[in-house]
């Protein structure tokens, strides 16, 4: 990896600037920035636009800020639904984890509490939704922790729209002191989090393990979209065809038209790519564990 860099205005400000979470396809981020007062803070949301830059970040409404505290959020695969952090009253004590969906119309529903199998009367934190759409991790100093915050997991079931009991990950990850902020890369064999441990280089350091957690066993697949002969920005839905349902919906990178779409490598799927004053593209894409060499999606729009 090169030198990290500041990628400055509009996102960062004078005020203390936080990247919570990107979205699966890069293309959107959400930004924890504080209150002038310094007590509490605000989520943000930003797009990349067409240059490749961020744009300005947008505050979220009253559906998820309050005159409290929202610290740390996050997107399910197709940025439909956001899990976010607040200190807001009515919840169960200390920080609780919210669930909100995003509308038709493109407004927030109104937030829900996850309830008592997430949230405790302790502070919940760093809520993280897996790219499989069901495997949930978050931090706690309730539950059954080794010290203060640990990392939790949790398994959604979108049927009954419940969560199961929270499970500790334990030692190597957790410590006695704050694990939190827990993310997977998409086959889910790689984990980073921050963490204060022994070996620290001065404070709290960001950490990466090797796990086994990816027994969904799923696959990156990447491509490109061309519009009139030059990269561009697309809408790519996934559609599982055994259920008929939305696997998924990506943007294309709009200043190199790249994009990465996460299958089951056993399943077949329709992609479907769409853009304003152009033809609908849509591809059958047969499982990918019967391909002898991974290939790309190249994918060209043409006008209407």
């Amino acid at each position: 990896m090169g030198p990290a860099e500041n990628i400055g205005k509009p996102v960062n400000t004078e005020e203390n600037d936080g990247c919570v979470a990107i979205s699966p396809d890069g293309y959107k981020m959400i930004v924890y920035r504080s209150t002038p007062d310094g007590i509490n803070g605000n989520l943000y949301e930003t797009k990349l636009n067409s240059k490749g830059k961020w744009e300005t970040p947008v505050v979220f409404g009253l559906e998820i800020n309050s005159q409290y505290h929202e610290s740390s959020a996050c997107f399910t695969n197709d940025t439909s639904i956001m899990y976010f952090c607040s200190t807001r009253p009515g919840g169960y004590g200390g920080k609780d984890i919210y669930r909100i969906k995003r509308l038709p119309n493109g407004k927030w529903s109104a937030a829900y509490n996850l309830g008592p199998v997430i949230n405790t009367v302790y502070d919940e934190e760093s809520p993280y939704m897996h790219v499989d759409g069901s495997t949930f991790y978050f931090s706690s100093k309730g539950h059954n922790t080794m010290g203060e915050f640990d990392v939790f997991r949790t398994t959604y079931n979108e049927e009954t729209n419940a969560f199961s009991p929270a499970e500790n990950l334990e030692y190597p990850i957790n410590t006695v002191g704050n694990d939190v902020f827990f993310v997977l890369n998409v086959d889910g064999q790689k984990g980073y989090y921050s963490s204060l441990k022994d070996d620290t280089h001065g404070n709290t350091d960001i950490y990466e393990i090797d796990t086994r957690f990816g027994d969904n066993d799923l696959k990156v697949k990447s491509g490109l979209l061309f519009k009139d002969n030059v990269a561009g920005k697309g809408k790519i839905t996934l559609l599982d065809n055994e259920s008929n349902k939305v696997a998924g919906i990506y943007n294309s990178n709009p200043k190199t038209g790249k994009f990465i779409i996460v299958v089951n490598p056993l399943k077949t799927y329709k992609v479907i790519v769409q853009e304003e004053g152009y033809q609908s593209v849509v591809i059958e894409l047969e499982p990918i564990a019967t391909e002898k060499n991974e290939t790309e999606l190249n994918i060209k729009l043409i006008k209407k």
